[in-house]
């Protein structure tokens, strides 16, 4: 994982959407950075147990992409990229985990709906009981402790909010 080797104005926020993807996807852990050299959100990146959790879930089932809108700029006009992704994975317990991905240089507005969930956790939340708490992975905040889908964060410039989805009441 690369966090803290990302040396643009986004660094921090880069950090956070390699290692949500990498929990994510269940990858190894390995630190590629200077760890004698690194900062405050760096180490609170790397050692951030909710995405640890993520990546170690007992179901190990790796998130897989599930909506991308990405769209690269030209050699002409680099900075017309825009876009964002959002993938999800199942986790042990009923549960699931998203990241949505804001791949622009502005803040967006990125919703997950049911769909974007991985096929068995989309018929528990088209059940009568497809009430989820969610919590933010990084910020350890609760977005919602018995909410349906869909469900918006507004995520910073290629930043990501990493989302833990617990069936509500568990």
């Amino acid at each position: 994982v690369q966090v803290g080797n990302f040396f643009s104005e986004f660094g921090d926020a880069e950090g956070r959407t390699n290692f949500a993807l990498w929990s994510l996807m269940k990858s190894p852990l390995l630190l590629g950075t200077d760890l004698t050299n690194m900062s405050a959100a760096t180490l609170a990146t790397i050692t951030n147990k909710a995405a640890i959790a993520v990546n170690k879930d007992g179901l190990a089932e790796q998130g897989l992409l599930r909506t991308n809108t990405w769209q690269p700029g030209n050699k002409h006009s680099p900075s017309s990229a825009h876009g964002y992704q959002v993938w999800s994975g199942a986790l042990s317990k009923g549960g699931a985990a998203a990241v949505l991905a804001n791949l622009e240089t502005t803040p967006q507005a990125i919703t997950l709906d049911s769909s974007e969930l991985p096929e068995h956790r989309q018929a528990e939340a088209g059940s009568g009981a497809g009430q989820w708490s969610i919590a933010e992975a990084f910020t350890g905040k609760v977005h919602c402790s018995s909410c349906a889908l869909p469900q918006t964060a507004t995520v910073g410039p290629h930043d990501v909010a990493m989302w833990v989805l617990s069936p509500a009441g568990q």
